[in-house]
């Protein structure tokens, strides 16, 4: 059976496809040991740095995110009053895992750099951030209260992108492996 006319090119660029999706698929599995490890030490100053990036975020625009919150003015006195510890633990957790993805994803390219760590960061930021935009948008919240409360995970996955692309994990002489540099 002939292959009808112009299929040879798309023929032969799917096998180049397929060749380069293995050699990248190899050079992943040959450096798992030491391209996969993540710098724990890195994972968890970046979570608290994006943690005490919102304390400063949204006490810096306390005004306008709190008018978009739409709480009774009494509601929202009686919850200053009796603050209440498991949002603060809650949102560290969830900026700890924002870190060990974006770590786990930086770890697994190529290079580990700053600029890398950046645009991983970026990634995962705006990612978050459109999540947030796309259902804030459905509850019909204000523009700028959702300038805030997207800009805050998009900012701080940036930051922690920096941290864990600049703070690179040590190489183990004796093993050949990264080990955490914390």
């Amino acid at each position: 059976m002939q292959p009808a006319a112009g299929t040879e090119y798309v023929h032969f660029t799917m096998i180049a496809i397929a060749q380069l999706a293995r050699t990248r698929y190899r050079l992943a599995q040959d450096k798992r040991g030491e391209a996969m490890r993540l710098n724990w030490g890195a994972v968890l100053v970046a979570a608290i740095v994006h943690w005490l990036l919102g304390a400063v975020w949204f006490t810096a625009f306390a005004a306008a995110w709190t008018a978009g919150l739409r709480m009774a003015p009494d509601e929202l006195q009686a919850a200053k009053a009796h603050p209440n510890f498991w949002p603060y633990l809650i949102a560290l957790l969830c900026n700890f895992l924002l870190a060990y993805s974006i770590a786990r994803l930086l770890s697994g390219s190529e290079s580990h750099t700053l600029f890398r760590g950046i645009r991983v960061g970026a990634l995962v930021g705006m990612a978050t951030a459109v999540a947030m935009v796309t259902e804030l948008v459905f509850e019909l919240r204000p523009r700028s209260f959702i300038v805030i409360a997207a800009g805050y995970p998009l900012l701080g996955c940036v930051l922690m992108g920096i941290i864990l692309g600049a703070w690179k994990p040590k190489a183990n002489a004796g093993l050949g492996h990264e080990v955490s540099a914390s």
